[in-house]
Parts: C-alpha cells; sequence; structure tokens
C-alpha cells in the first residue's frame, strides 16, 4: 500500500478548517477513513487541552469539562479495540 504525505496533510488541513465551521465527523473509507478518525480524535483533544489551559474558566469551569474529556478518551479506546479485533487475522 503506497501513501502519500502530501495527500494526507492536506485531508487533515481541510478536515480541521471544515470541523471548526460544522460538525466534526469522519467518512471516507479504508486507509483514509483511519486517517480521518484519528485526525478527528485529535482535533477534539486539541480542543479539551485548550480549554484546560485556560485561566479564566475557574476551578468549576474545569471539572465540568471533565465529563467530556472521559466520554473522549473512553470513545477513542473503544474505537481503538474495536478496529484492532477486527483487523486481527487471529
Amino acid at each position: 500500500m503506497h501513501f502519500n504525505p502530501d495527500e494526507i496533510s492536506t485531508l487533515q488541513a481541510t478536515l480541521t478548517a471544515r470541523w471548526h465551521q460544522e460538525e466534526s465527523t469522519a467518512t471516507g473509507s479504508e486507509f483514509l477513513r483511519l486517517v480521518q478518525e484519528n485526525h478527528l480524535r485529535n482535533f477534539q483533544l486539541w480542543h479539551e487541552e485548550d480549554i484546560a489551559r485556560r485561566d479564566d474558566l475557574g476551578s468549576d469551569a474545569s471539572i465540568k469539562q471533565s465529563a467530556p474529556s472521559t466520554a473522549l478518551i473512553k470513545s477513542a479506546t473503544t474505537s481503538s479495540r474495536k478496529w484492532t479485533r477486527q483487523s486481527s487475522p487471529l
């Protein structure tokens, strides 16, 4: 399988711009679907990290934000395990 780094980089930049304007979802098929799913998890994580770094929200806001962060981690872990089971030759 041949991977084109320029194509992947362009796709990620396009998705980042799109996801700032509309709902973030991963589409596509096969390898590029995995690239999009991985980039979506990173995109979501970056926004959670941005919130965690803010010092104008106070500690209550940080605690309230922990529920979405926990859900994001669980979702990523579940998706990763599901993909590993489906792609495993055993």
